[in-house]
């Protein structure tokens, strides 16, 4: 029977021997196991459902530990020393002895340092690298709370640490280089575009992925979805109209729509946060569906816009993938 518990020193001894242990990040929950163990990574496909073809994020615990897996260097390192620990999420060149399994065979690894003590001091204390995509079955909307891991998964892991709720509330931002050397997006999440051309100068281009072959995790075309449509539309009676806006928040519905607000002062970082929890606790309510009030095309809100985009890209008579 899967544990939720809150010592993070058990949590490592688990991952020592090659269990799966859902950990609390900055941004969402991970499944982790150990990235130098093809059978554990293998397993963590299987728990998720996970495409083959769709890479990890091998999750350190300092810049030494990163450079053991990947080349870190030029711009590279600036934006480390800029921004990590922290929701950045870097494709770089992969060393010698980093397994097939980690990065779907791919040249490049995803890493990244988590701005969490408790992931941190658990990477230390099992003293390698810890694969972790988010620990939600592939395709569905990503746990904040350890009990949507445990509601999500179930006996898919063999334990989750109980680290509260997520504080950023959504997926890293993943970044990369082109053959040029010119960096791209890959994914918009906690960090934003602003953020990152605060620090190199220029504006970073969105990446355009293939859908087929996807070079960074997070890349399918439909994704972070419940079971429930998504829409960006006006709600109708017996549909949900998640808002985040102050205006928004003052509307009163009309009846047979039930109203849930993520922020009631138009504060998007609030809203990152509660986004997840709204759609995976509406999930289960029994409305037809989910309608979100747009988000701002710019700085966080651009993540969360892409967001509900891509669950709502979703086809409405699929399961969970």
């Amino acid at each position: 029977m899967v544990r939720i518990g809150s010592d993070w020193k058990h949590a490592a001894a688990l991952l020592m021997r090659g269990a799966l242990v859902a950990l609390p990040t900055e941004t969402v929950y991970g499944l982790a196991g150990r990235s130098d163990d093809p059978t554990v990574l293998k397993r963590i496909y299987a728990a998720k459902n996970r495409p083959g073809n769709n890479p990890l994020i091998l999750h350190c615990s300092d810049l030494d530990m990163v450079q053991e897996v990947a080349h870190l260097d030029g711009e590279a390192l600036l934006l480390a020393e800029a921004f990590w620990p922290g929701p950045l999420t870097m494709l770089l060149p992969r060393r010698e002895g980093v397994l097939d399994e980690a990065c779907a065979g791919l040249p490049r690894v995803a890493v990244r340092i988590p701005d969490s003590k408790l992931f941190r001091a658990v990477i230390a204390a099992v003293d390698v690298p810890l694969a972790a995509p988010s620990a939600n079955m592939s395709g569905y909307v990503s746990p904040t709370r350890a009990e949507h891991v445990l509601a999500g998964m179930g006996n898919r892991v063999d334990h989750i640490l109980d680290g509260g709720p997520c504080e950023a509330g959504i997926e890293s931002t993943i970044v990369g280089w082109d053959a040029n050397g010119v960096g791209e997006v890959y994914r918009l999440g906690a960090l934003t575009l602003q953020d990152l051309e605060s620090q190199t100068q220029y504006a970073w281009p969105l990446h355009r992925p293939d859908a087929h072959q996807p070079e960074a995790p997070g890349a399918l075309p439909h994704h972070y979805a419940p079971h429930t449509p998504v829409c960006l539309e006006l709600p109708q009676p017996g549909d949900a109209w998640v808002t985040w806006s102050a205006r928004a928040a003052e509307w009163s519905g009309e009846p047979g729509i039930r109203h849930h607000r993520i922020s009631s002062t138009g504060d998007l970082a609030e809203a990152a946060r509660n986004l997840y929890a709204a759609l995976i606790e509406l999930d289960g309510s029994g409305v037809k569906r989910i309608c979100v009030e747009a988000f701002p095309e710019t700085g966080l809100g651009a993540a969360l816009r892409e967001r509900v985009q891509r669950a709502a890209a979703r086809p409405h008579n699929s399961s969970a993938a």
